[in-house]
């Protein structure tokens, strides 16, 4: 069967695309600790995060036991995977902002399991971590940016810039995130004077870099924006029917989710809409794009959808068996692979089967091209 697909006035005949079920479960694994949804992965690894502070390591090929540790408090941040091992932050369980008692940054040896260096932080009931170029970066929910060397050596801490109300993002050296003072702050370096602030109009709710450098803005109230970098103004603007809840740049063209249940594929070049689905339920995080598909988690149904990124159908829909789902976003873990926490469990699935190889693309798309006349299966 055959579509026609009109481009100018040449018409082209196109394979329809029939979504195949794409998913394979790989491994599932019970565990015995309660988790805190903190995921990571690195090559070869993943990072459990459970909630009396105890960080697990397991062999992300077959889900093996590495190494645990227990470092005790409580996870304050999602853990940042590095080559050399994780980085985590660590509150005390006791109310450390009255106490007086700080936060704790630590970088863990991947292969070990134990502490390379830990050193102390402003205390924060949330941090986010990043990396900055060849620094690792730990910004406070108030806004205070702090950096550290690959030894632990402080670098630089900033004044806070504001309540961060978009999740930072962090490209080559660079750092953005939201307030809620509707301002958006830019840091390319370990000092005040790398900082820039540009106003908006709305309060951000989700940030991100396009992949020429500029910004990527969606707001409280369903606003999507792209803002050059060096002026703050808007080359176009688009709108949701909610607040946008993630944003991101693939080669297909911008992806945003919304809690208004959709997911959104505009293009980046007008804001106009390459496609949209609605889904049964709010993404409260995001998804992940793999090899033709973008994959998200439904909040509060135990259910994930893999959806084609050629033209927004649902590719597979995947549910955990009677427990919770407990992470806001999936998590790659390798080309093609990807990973989710429930309650008990940590659950592993793969595009075109668990033996594939490790780059995945959809076979169902394999030569078409999308509205930006980029081919797909070419490797994102």
């Amino acid at each position: 069967m055959f579509l026609l697909s009109v481009i100018g006035t040449t018409t082209i005949a196109q394979p329809e695309i029939r979504p195949p079920a794409v998913l394979e479960k790989c491994s599932g694994l019970q565990l015995s600790l309660p988790q805190s949804g903190m995921l990571a992965a690195n090559s070869g690894s993943i990072y459990v995060g459970s909630t009396n502070g105890v960080l697990t390591s397991y062999a992300s090929r077959d889900l093996s036991l590495e190494w645990r540790l227990e470092i005790g408090g409580e996870f304050a941040a999602d853990i940042l995977p590095l080559e050399v091992g994780p980085v985590a932050v660590t509150n005390s369980v006791q109310n450390a902002a009255n106490s007086g008692e700080g936060s704790i940054i630590r970088l863990i040896g991947g292969k070990t399991g134990v502490t390379s260096w830990s050193a102390d932080l402003p205390f924060s009931e949330k941090y986010f971590l990043g990396r900055s170029g060849n620094a690792i970066a730990a910004i406070s929910r108030v806004g205070v940016v702090t950096m550290f060397n690959r030894t632990g050596e402080l670098q630089w801490r900033s004044i806070p810039f504001g309540t961060v109300t978009a999740r930072p993002a962090f490209q080559a050296g660079r750092i953005v995130f939201g307030t809620g003072e509707k301002h958006l702050i830019v840091i390319s370096g370990p000092n005040e004077a790398s900082v820039s602030k540009i106003q908006i109009g709305v309060v951000p709710r989700s940030v991100a870099f396009s992949k020429k450098g500029d910004l990527l803005v969606g707001g409280d109230r369903g606003n999507v924006e792209h803002i050059a970098i060096d002026d703050g103004k808007a080359a176009w603007k688009f709108k949701t029917g909610a607040a946008v809840s993630s944003i991101m740049e693939t080669d297909e063209g911008i992806l945003v989710t919304s809690l208004d249940n959709f997911v959104y594929l505009i293009s980046d070049y007008n804001g106009n809409v390459i496609w949209k689905r609605r889904l049964t339920g709010r993404i409260v995080e995001g998804g992940v794009s793999l090899g033709g598909y973008f994959v998200v988690l439904v909040n509060g149904e135990n259910t994930g959808y893999a959806l084609e990124l050629a033209t927004g159908k649902i590719a597979d829909v995947f549910r955990s068996n009677g427990n919770e789902i407990i992470s806001g976003s999936p998590m790659q873990v390798r080309p093609g692979t990807f990973a989710f926490a429930t309650t008990e469990s940590l659950e592993i699935y793969a595009f075109g089967g668990c033996g594939a190889p490790a780059y995945q693309v959809n076979p169902a798309a394999v030569g078409l091209r999308n509205k930006r006349g980029r081919l797909f299966g070419q490797p994102l």
